[in-house]
């Protein structure tokens, strides 16, 4: 059998599941962000990201190059994206699988898991500034650096 159709099949065997959990939305794109541990301890950071009847999958925290799945079961390389690692990305997805099996499990110690080891490097997003000031009343004042306009 061809390499990339088992591939292929992996990685829509790996959609089946992952819509049964919840995802982020953004315009008309459904996203789902899978942070997980592979065996070696190493954290990764799926992002998953679904337009109509295409799917994007993104390595953020890897080298592997993002591809593209459209359905009927078809792997298109993205334009800057030639020669994606299908064996790197068969490997990675097989591991967030077994992710998602242990999160369907126990998702309470799963997500406690997530918060304790995940890698403060790999960490981003919008932070609160009430949540800055309440950490940081004495080292910096956003409000007053700014000023009323």
């Amino acid at each position: 059998m061809n390499r990339a159709l088992i591939v292929e099949e992996v990685l829509f065997g790996f959609l089946k599941e992952l819509e049964a959990f919840e995802y982020a939305m953004e315009s008309l794109d459904h996203i789902w962000n899978v942070l997980f541990p592979s065996e070696n301890g190493k954290w990764h950071h799926l992002r998953v990201v679904n337009y109509k009847e295409a799917y994007v999958f993104i390595d953020i925290t890897g080298d592997l190059k993002p591809i593209e799945l459209k359905k009927p079961n078809s792997i298109n390389e993205l334009p800057d994206y030639r020669f994606p690692d299908l064996n790197g990305w068969s490997n990675l997805v097989h591991e967030a699988r077994n992710w998602l099996k242990l999160v369907a499990k126990d998702w309470i110690a799963a997500n406690k898991r997530v918060r304790v080891e995940y890698p403060l490097d790999y960490r981003k997003g919008i932070v609160p500034h009430a949540l800055i000031r309440a950490t940081f009343a004495d080292y910096f004042r956003f409000d007053l650096e700014v000023g009323p306009e």
